[in-house]
């Protein structure tokens, strides 16, 4: 099985994503937050899942950009070997 460089591409930004989700540094909490947060002894189970949803909520707008760059790079591709079809058949008058 070969993979084309989209395919590739794709797979690195996966991998950073799931990466940089689980790093200690995208877990953190603003100072302010994690103060407010951790004061109380709710505040401290909600600590967890409210680090989950800064990444999920960061994590939107990049794969929204990375989807769109797709797209645009698949139309492109498309284009360039319709118009390479077209080169190579001439007609014979």
């Amino acid at each position: 099985m070969r993979l084309n460089w989209t395919q590739i591409i794709l797979m690195a930004c996966l991998i950073a994503m799931v990466w940089v989700a689980n790093s200690e540094a995208a877990l953190a909490l603003c100072p302010m937050c994690k103060v407010s947060l951790t004061s109380s002894l709710e505040g401290q189970r909600l600590a967890n899942g409210f680090n989950r949803g800064i990444v999920f909520l960061l994590s939107v707008p990049f794969l929204i950009v990375g989807t769109i760059t797709l797209l645009i790079l698949n139309a492109r591709r498309r284009r360039m070997k319709t118009s390479d079809l077209r080169r190579q058949v001439k007609p014979d008058f």
